[in-house]
């Protein structure tokens, strides 16, 4: 015993790299796969089709809103990470000189910060979609648009998406509770349905703050 343990085989590296690879590239796909999905859902809920999808809303410049939605989507997250951990930064010039109870509390308020002003952040660009989906935007004006269009409803809205993610929580909860694969294949088609739901909603939430609420739905026919 020498106390050093000994390193994996190189065999054993490579394949825990590609499968790593191969996970992150399998997100990636599934993601860019169900982006024109949403974009066609949106469409629809917004132009009020409930019986059938015209051609339309599924072929209409789909290729350059679903780049413009994943694009927009990573600035997004880009500008929610940085917003999550500016909080934080101070504390790494008070460590070592902030202890005991204050340190505890600038943490509590940091934290408490942090989640305010990703919430905030999140309500401001929750319409980046629909920008892109009904109104053909590019990433960063989605992002502008979003923000100017839920200025004055921002509380109603943050009310409303906190509403859907209890009742979310609530209905889904009871399905970790059942045995494998049970509870999966009981809460799949929930979750499904409930997105389709929070879809719908913030579609007609979308329509009802837009200042423009009859040009929108003509747009998506031209």
């Amino acid at each position: 015993m020498t106390g050093v343990e000994a390193a994996p085989p190189p065999g054993d590296e490579l394949p825990e790299i590609i499968a790593a690879l191969a996970t992150t590239l399998t997100n990636l796909i599934s993601g860019l796969l169900l982006v024109p999905v949403y974009i066609v859902a949106i469409r629809s809920f917004v132009g009020k089709k409930r019986s059938h999808i015209p051609d339309d809303y599924i072929f209409r410049r789909i290729g350059r809103a679903t780049i413009s939605a994943y694009l927009a989507g990573f600035l997004m997250l880009f500008i929610v990470v940085c917003v999550f951990v500016a909080p934080f930064v101070p504390l790494y010039w008070m460590v070592g000189t902030v202890d005991g109870l204050m340190l505890l509390g600038v943490v509590l308020i940091a934290v408490l910060l942090s989640v305010i002003l990703t919430a905030f952040v999140w309500i401001c660009f929750l319409f980046i979609n629909h920008t892109i989906a009904v109104e053909d935007a590019g990433p960063i004006s989605a992002l502008r648009m979003s923000w100017s269009l839920t200025q004055g409803h921002r509380v109603r809205l943050f009310i409303l998406a906190f509403f859907l993610a209890v009742v979310q929580s609530v209905i889904t909860s009871p399905t970790a509770l059942l045995p494998d694969p049970l509870g999966f294949f009981v809460m799949l088609p929930l979750t499904s349905l409930l997105t389709i739901l929070s879809l719908a909603i913030f579609a007609r939430a979308y329509v009802a703050i837009h200042p423009e609420k009859g040009a929108i739905r003509q747009r998506l026919s031209t």
